[in-house]
């Protein structure tokens, strides 16, 4: 999956930049899986959804619209191939802060609201990967209540 991940940036986004030693691309692609993840837990992937992610994609990584999308479809695919958390987990939490978690736990909540029906399924996937990002139950709590509060 991370050779996928790797050569997919190298030949498309940032071939300067986007080498084995760079996570920042896999990060972004970690994040965005997991967006998607949020989005489809419930069988049931919406329009409102799908735009939550666009904006949280182009939010954090400020990537024109064309990288936003071509990174979307393929971080599609990998969570849909995926069998696992721990691959994309795994790089977030070797490379973002406890802040940058958060937002990722944010942008989680964020997916999750966009159709105005948070699915049980969608907060238990939360909550899974707020514990494998080693946040606490507070921070799980204090990102879905800011983002319900909205």
């Amino acid at each position: 999956m991370l050779d996928a991940i790797r050569r997919y940036f190298r030949e498309n986004l940032d071939p300067v930049e986007a080498t084995d030693d760079d996570p920042m691309h896999q990060l972004q692609l970690a994040t965005a899986a997991l967006l998607f993840e949020v989005s489809r837990v419930d069988n049931v992937i919406s329009a409102d959804e799908r735009d939550a992610i666009t904006r949280a994609v182009a939010d954090k990584f400020a990537l024109s619209a064309a990288e936003t999308e071509e990174l979307m479809s393929l971080a599609q695919r990998e969570a849909e191939d995926s069998s696992s958390y721990y691959g994309f987990t795994s790089l977030i939490n070797d490379h973002f802060t406890a802040e940058q978690k958060e937002r990722v736990i944010e942008f989680m909540w964020r997916v999750a609201v966009a159709d105005r029906a948070v699915d049980p399924h969608q907060e238990a996937l939360v909550r899974k990967i707020a514990d494998l990002l080693y946040l606490p139950h507070s921070t799980f709590i204090r990102t879905k209540l800011r983002v319900l509060g909205q």
